[in-house]
This record gives structure tokens, sequence and C-alpha cells, in this order.
């Protein structure tokens, strides 16, 4: 049921506001239109596209799908598609004793995928300044450490958005 408001109490600063609350409802109900298609389509495709991982980059990585797992762990009957992503991605990314000298590793992935992790990636960096941003001043420790992530996140989405198609 709508709240009902007085048009005499009404600001212009009110309005603005709603107006781009509006918007951002909209934006956010784009975004998990799109994200709900790419998770449909997640595990179905050939995987075409070679993305290539510094080796920092992959540690990070790793942490951080451990993290998306940790997080999506009520939906792993929903969608095993996307937890088996997550373990193909993860087994092909870690370090091990076998290549642990590689400085880079190249992984191949299908569109999908490598949409569905640059969204991932950036609501990340989204939930990372959103973080930061309710920082005090005297929470420099904190801040730095946000600030580090962000650069690293920023870093593995870079090494997503440069992947390369086979060609046949």
């Amino acid at each position: 049921m709508a709240k009902m408001v007085n048009p005499n109490t009404v600001t212009d600063m009110a309005l603005v506001n709603a107006r781009a609350q509006s918007n951002m409802d909209l934006i956010n109900a784009k975004s998990q239109a799109k994200m709900q298609q790419l998770v449909q389509k997640i595990g179905k495709g050939k995987r075409k596209v070679n993305v290539t991982f510094s080796k920092m980059s992959r540690s990070y990585l790793v942490k951080l799908i451990e993290e998306m797992r940790k997080m999506m762990s009520q939906y792993e009957k929903q969608l095993p598609n996307v937890f088996n992503f997550f373990k193909y991605l993860e087994n092909e990314v870690k370090i091990t004793k076998a290549n642990k000298k590689e400085k880079t590793k190249n992984v191949k992935l299908s569109y999908e995928e490598v949409d569905f992790f640059k969204l991932q990636l950036k609501e990340t960096l989204k939930g990372i300044d959103a973080q930061r941003a309710t920082l005090k001043w005297y929470n420099l420790i904190k801040k730095g450490l946000f600030k580090t992530l962000k650069k690293q996140t920023e870093l593995v989405l870079e090494e997503f958005s440069s992947g390369t198609v086979k060609k046949k």
C-alpha cells in the first residue's frame, strides 16, 4: 500500500532524492535480470576465451572464489553449474608445486563465464567502495586495506577483460 504524502511538505531535494532512488532501483533490477540470465547459461557454452592471469592475481582469485562460495553456499543445490564453474576456475588458477614457477597461467572460459565473473568483480568493487565510504577518518588501516583490495580487484578485472578468443 502506498504511503500518503502531503504535497505541501515535499521539498525539491526530496523529489530529487526520490528520482535518484527510483533510477538506482531500475539499474539494480536490470543488473539482477542480467545476472540471472548469465547464471542459467554458465557451464553450457564452449570454452573459447583464453584469459591470462598473473601469479599474484591467481592467489587473490582463489581467495575470492572461496569467499563467493561461502556467500552462495545456501544456493548450492539450486545452482550446481555455478559451483562447478567455481570449482573448475579454482582448480585452474590454484598455485601448486607443479605450477609454482609459472609467472602466468592461461585459462579457457566461455563467454558467459567471463561475463558472469566480470559482473561479480564489478559488484565487488561497488561493495568495497560502499564499505570504504562508511569508514571514519581515523580508520586509516582499514581504508588502506580497502584501497589495496580495490586495486587488486581492478587488476583481476582488467585481466578478465583482456581475454582473447581462440581462432579455428
